[in-house]
């Protein structure tokens, strides 16, 4: 409470008072980043070096509290700066700043290069409320879940792990070769190298760097509270960070999606030492499409309940039932009355707040209104259409899928003949023009059967069925599966 008097107040008895001095310099550079990133252990060894200075201390926050203090309080901060050094200032609130504000910053100091440490949010998300946790006199055992929840649903919890809002806030105004992104992986990882990338970003000399021993740079400024995430707040923080993962991924290029390990549980590990175990559902069918069922689940790379699927033709597989029956959320379409009304008769029975079953034709289906799945099943459709309209409809599914699509190229030699015309390589083709990194033929039992895997984001690599063996991803590009 205290301290968050003085926040408001725009001071604390910390704070130098010092008179504004007309003309003074201010940071060669700026540390910003998320809450428990990082930017302590990077202050710390910067302050060492006999090239860099940082006269106000860390975190001096004038750009989020100190602000109404004036430009010339701020620059006089750096007045005392060395000679023949290059100034800093690290603050990592500096990430929540709005447009306007960075664009003040961009006014006073154009030439500031810009430092920005961003950890897995996930990681972040769990560590800042174990850090509210310890500030609120409470032990781990003494908070619910739901305690955690709200903290971790907060807006300030959240905007300190948006690292991609925060990126293209400072990109906006900062050229983009002054600011350098690290992440705090790779400070654990290799500190030597990003002191490096730091040094020469910032124009100093890394030799200093060199001298120090390995244990002393991996070594952490902050041991951490040492409390893994519980794993009943796994599909909560998978909700909550799936998406925004997904889309920093995109936005910069890089494969973050291991972020999401974390939100599964232990037991869940999907790998040759864990067979998956199906349900028993009499007269599903499952055990022709139990290699489908645990290659989604090796894609996916969290537990069932995390997911959305949308099962297309349900009546095909017991797919959308074993999925309900682990816990995920389903969506279940298929025309034939009797099999809407069999799984209508299920759902009620597994979850009838998780699981719908919609009677109609997926041709005129509106999948858009349906939102975004996880998982789009498009099983045993093949014999029921043309080619040219099943290839338009595996298009659409993609579409609203965020995770897999599955298709099928051939169900057996149906009335129309459609399966014998419908060339894998046309299926393949859409699905990586639907923007997938891997796409996957699974062999089956049924040899005229091909079904095909369509992945978005990280390639992966997932397993044909309960045993050991991996089916690497096609080439990139149309090629036959």
């Amino acid at each position: 409470m205290l301290r968050g008097l003085r926040k408001l107040a725009g001071r604390s008895p910390r704070d130098p008072v010092i008179p504004a001095v007309p003309g003074a310099r201010g940071p060669g550079f700026i540390g910003i980043g998320g809450q428990k990133s990082g930017t302590t252990w990077l202050f710390s060894h910067l302050e060492r070096h006999p090239g860099v200075s940082f006269p106000g201390g860390k975190e001096i926050h004038y750009w989020d509290w100190h602000y109404g203090r004036g430009i010339e309080w701020y620059r006089g901060l750096f007045h005392g700066a060395r000679a023949g050094t290059i100034a800093g200032d690290i603050t990592p609130a500096y990430a929540t700043l709005d447009t306007r504000r960075v664009e003040d910053v961009y006014r006073n100091f154009p030439d500031a290069r810009v430092i920005y440490l961003m950890r897995n949010p996930v990681e972040r998300a769990w560590s800042g409320a174990l850090h509210n946790l310890k500030i609120s006199d409470m032990t781990s055992d003494e908070a619910s879940d739901q305690w955690f929840i709200d903290v971790v649903q907060s807006q300030g919890s959240i905007l300190r792990g948006d690292h991609e809002r925060t990126l293209r806030t400072w990109r906006s105004v900062f050229p983009a070769e002054s600011v350098l992104v690290e992440t705090f992986e790779a400070l654990k990882t290799e500190p030597r190298v990003v002191l490096g990338r730091v040094a020469a970003h910032i124009g100093i000399d890394p030799g200093p760097f060199d001298g120090l021993a390995d244990q002393e740079l991996s070594a952490p400024v902050h041991e951490g509270y040492g409390t893994p995430m519980r794993s009943s707040l796994g599909p909560v923080m998978h909700e909550l960070y799936r998406d925004r993962i997904a889309s920093l991924s995109d936005y910069l290029g890089r494969d973050l999606d291991h972020w999401l390990d974390i939100c599964r549980p232990p037991d869940t590990e999907p790998g040759p030492d864990r067979e998956y175990r199906p349900s028993t559902v009499p007269g599903s069918g499952l055990d022709g499409d139990l290699p489908i069922l645990q290659a989604v689940l090796d894609a996916c790379r969290t537990p069932a309940r995390s997911l959305r699927v949308l099962d297309l033709a349900a009546g095909a597989s017991g797919l959308a039932v074993e999925f309900g029956l682990q816990g995920a959320t389903v969506v279940a379409v298929d025309r034939a009355p009797e099999v809407v009304g069999r799984l209508s008769r299920a759902c009620r029975d597994i979850a009838p707040d998780r699981m719908t079953c919609l009677e109609a034709d997926v041709l005129a289906l509106d999948l858009e209104a349906l939102g975004e799945f996880d998982v789009v099943l498009c099983l045993g459709l093949a014999d029921r259409m043309g080619a040219a309209e099943f290839a338009g409809l595996m298009r659409r599914a993609h579409v609203s899928a965020r995770r897999v699509v599955v298709v099928e190229s051939a169900a057996g030699s149906g009335d129309t003949g459609a399966a014998d015309r419908i060339d894998p390589t046309v299926l393949s083709g859409a699905l990586w023009e639907a923007g997938c990194t891997s796409v996957f033929g699974l062999p089956l039992d049924e040899a005229r059967r091909t079904v095909m895997l369509g992945i978005r984001g990280r390639s992966v690599t997932v397993r044909s069925g309960p045993e050991p063996d991996e089916q690497e991803p096609c080439e990139k590009g149309p090629a036959p599966v």
